[in-house]
Formats: C-alpha cells, structure tokens, sequence
C-alpha cells in the first residue's frame, strides 16, 4: 500500500506528501479556477452549475431568490479556500483549517472538470470506467498509474 498522503502529524498539523510533478499541477489549477469564478460570465456559466446549484429546480423565481441571498458568501467561501491553497502549496504541513480549505478547492476542481468532461452526476466509478473504450481506459491507467505509483495495467 503507498503511503498516505496527507497524515496527521503532532501539533496538531498535517504532513502533506505530495511530488513536485503533483505540485507543479495542482499550483496552476485554483488560478484558473478563480479565474472562472471572478469571471464577468461567472453567473452563468455552464461549467460552474455544480458549483452553485439551483435550490428549487422546479421554481426558477425561488431559486433566483435563494441565489441572490447566498451567491456572494459561496463565492468569498471559494476564493477564500483558493488563496489558502495558492499560499500553501508549497508546504510541508498544513493546519487542519489549511487542509479543509484544500479539500474545498480540490472538490471545487473536481466539479467544474466534472461538468466539463460531462461525467453525470449519477455515474458511479465502475459504469464510468466500463463506458470508456479499452484504448482510454489503458491510456487512463497508465496516466493514473504513473502519477500515482501503481502498475498501469487496467482492470477489466
């Protein structure tokens, strides 16, 4: 089993254990991810939605309402945790408040690739996996695979 990545230290701290390789990607994703929210289209862009749900699918006058009560405290939540990353990224050990804003931005990322790569929300990792093509699926493991230390063999 590899070593975990992220491990509780003393002091209360976390020990992050993450390459230069994975620093050097994950340096340029909360840029862009700011970029996107700071947007002058942020409001409606298609590609942030899972970022900021509408609350009554089936009331768009409530859900406009709702949206206009809590848009800016998301937004400040969601910058506040990309500058924390941008400040820490090149850190060895985080604080437990440092890591949940890492954890908000990474899941933030995670949502936005999701939308753009149209992964459904309701897919689960094995259909997922199984509606790739062999090719891509090879591709994906040897990709995953080298960047995280496993054998990039596939599993059927």
């Amino acid at each position: 089993m590899p070593p975990a990545r992220v491990k509780r230290v003393r002091g209360g701290r976390f020990a992050l254990r993450i390459t230069g390789a994975e620093r050097d990607v994950l340096r340029s994703l909360p840029a862009q991810l700011r970029q996107m929210l700071t947007g002058q289209d942020s409001a409606t862009d298609p590609d942030l939605r899972r970022l900021f749900p509408p609350a009554y699918p089936d009331d768009p006058q409530k859900s406009a309402e709702y949206d206009g009560m809590v848009r800016d405290d998301l937004m400040a939540e969601r910058i506040a945790a990309i500058e924390v990353m941008e400040r820490t990224i090149d850190s060895d050990s985080l604080s437990e408040d440092e890591l949940l804003a890492w954890l908000s931005a990474i899941n933030d990322l995670r949502l936005v690739l999701g939308t753009r790569l149209d992964v459904p929300e309701d897919l689960s990792r094995r259909a997922f996996l199984k509606a790739l093509t062999p090719a891509v699926r090879l591709r994906a493991a040897g990709a995953t695979g080298a960047a995280i230390g496993r054998s990039a063999t596939p599993r059927p």
